[in-house]
């Protein structure tokens, strides 16, 4: 053998050796695991062992308890248990159960009611009263202590409650609504409270009072004076109320006496102004505004009257004879204010008118003037001596509103204005209009716009379809009255 070939055989053999101590070292680990594997199903075992031991002891111990605490629980109830305000002393589940249910058979409860001398009485067997859960009261025997308090629910038949009170007790269904106190006008012509009206009527809350009485043994009566009363949001002893009644009634004690030349008189005090009454959310006003015009009106009129008259050359007519125009003495302005200012203080004035002739020596003279002929239904203006104006017109209707003849002066002019008033079956208007002349209190000219498709104008629509008292005009007529007609311009009124 050479020596190259012996070397060789080193080789190999190192190369097994070296193979044969990894095989070693691979068998040792898994040697190794092995023998934990081992050793974690033994402490499995064991841990598991454990928890059925200690779960067998705690069963031991619960039952242990149990029967010593069972035997421990006393068999009837302590010195000094009230349970419901019943004393159950010494006795058993049932005793106790039967004693406090006995006890809410024979509780009587006496309902008070407003107005009665006598009272409705209620005893508890009439509804079934009794203890609600025998449980709760089994809860207390196991827990509770000497000389204490419990409460039971108590259990109520309501639907026998309820056909009781409405079939058994009139005034529990009786119902009376309240009515507030309101401001009336008395017979001596003053406004006079009316009192409220107590309205009366059981309500849910009167109910479950009286439910809660029969439940608790303590409760003996119910009083329901307070909870059946009803009172209205508006009393007598209102403020509100009050105030409003003293403000009126100072307005109607008021007296204003007017004096004419011929000693004859025309009053304004309560028999008038309560014809201007008006309410309005339960309170009263006088309406100044709407009815002055008219009763200033009647003052003017009447102060003047008087014989004397004047000649007038009338269109297409001649000479008519009118009576003679005057003037009050009267500064309607100042005696409106003065009115106002009268009324609500409760005083009384008198006030003397003597009639001032105004017209001019010669009315047939006469170049710049308003002519009315509330026949023909026309209105003619003159300005000096030049007819410039000449339209038909609409006057008051037959026979409550005719337009009253006279001869006057402008009292003012405005534009768009709304006249107010009312109609003959009561109701109020409000009508708007461009061009408002008033020249006898309320009366005056305006446009009336609504009649040019409606009616028209002139003829004799007055009769049948008249305005309340003003002289209607179509727009474009009014229009040009309003620019010449002015506070010296004699207006004359006349049926021809």
């Amino acid at each position: 053998m050479s020596i190259d070939n012996f070397n060789f055989d080193i080789d190999e053999i190192e190369k097994l050796e070296k193979e044969l101590e990894a095989e070693n070292d691979n068998w040792e680990i898994e040697r190794e695991k092995f023998s934990w594997r081992q050793n974690l199903k033994k402490r499995k075992r064991r841990q598991k062992i454990l928890r059925i031991v200690a779960l067998f002891c705690a069963l031991v111990a619960g039952a242990t308890w149990y029967v010593i605490r069972l035997k421990s629980q006393p068999k009837v109830f302590l010195e000094g248990t009230l349970i419901n305000s019943v004393d159950c002393s010494g006795l058993s589940l049932d005793e106790a159960e039967e004693k406090i249910n006995s006890e809410l058979g024979e509780h009587i409860v006496s309902l008070k009611f407003p107005e009665r001398d006598f009272d409705y009485l209620l005893k508890g067997s009439m509804f079934d009263v009794k203890v609600s859960d025998k449980k709760d009261l089994s809860d207390i025997l196991k827990h509770h202590d000497e000389n204490s308090s419990y409460s039971l629910t108590v259990e109520v038949d309501e639907s026998k409650l309820k056909d009781f009170l409405s079939s058994q007790v009139p005034d529990w269904t009786k119902v009376i609504e309240p009515e507030n106190a309101y401001l009336k006008l008395g017979n001596d012509g003053l406004l006079t409270i009316v009192p409220e009206v107590i309205g009366y009527g059981v309500d849910d809350k009167a109910y479950n009072l009286i439910l809660s009485a029969i439940q608790n043994l303590e409760e003996d009566e119910v009083e329901l004076s307070s909870l059946t009363k009803k009172v209205p949001l508006i009393t007598s002893d209102s403020l509100v109320l009050q105030g409003n009644m003293n403000h009126i009634n100072s307005i109607l004690k008021s007296k204003i006496t007017y004096t004419f030349s011929d000693e004859s008189t025309i009053t304004l005090d309560g028999s008038i102004l309560k014809d201007w009454l008006i309410q309005k959310d339960g309170l009263w006003d006088i309406d100044i505004d709407n009815n002055i015009d008219a009763f200033m009106s009647n003052i003017i009129e009447k102060a003047g009257t008087v014989d004397s008259t004047v000649e007038f050359n009338a269109t297409n007519l001649g000479a008519i004879t009118l009576p003679s125009p005057v003037s009050t003495g009267l500064d309607v302005e100042a005696e409106l204010k003065r009115i106002n200012d009268i009324l609500s203080s409760d005083s009384q004035q008198e006030v003397e008118l003597t009639p001032i002739y105004e017209a001019p020596d010669d009315f047939m003279k006469l170049e710049t003037y308003v002519e009315c002929d509330l026949t023909r239904q026309n209105v003619w203006l003159y300005v000096n001596g030049e007819c410039i104006l000449d339209t038909p017109c609409v006057s008051g209707g037959v026979p409550n509103n005719e337009t009253p003849p006279g001869i006057f002066h402008l009292t003012y002019k405005t534009l768009n204005a709304t006249l107010r008033g009312r109609n003959a079956d009561g109701s109020r208007y409000a009508t708007p209009v461009s061009y408002w002349m008033p020249f006898n209190g309320n009366i005056g000219f305006h446009d009336a716009s609504w009649r040019n498709q409606k009616t028209g104008f002139g003829g004799q629509i007055y009769t049948y379809d008249g305005s309340h008292g003003c002289v209607n005009l179509p727009i474009e007529s009014a229009k040009l009255l309003y620019q010449y007609i002015d506070y010296d311009m004699w207006i004359i009124l006349y049926k021809s």
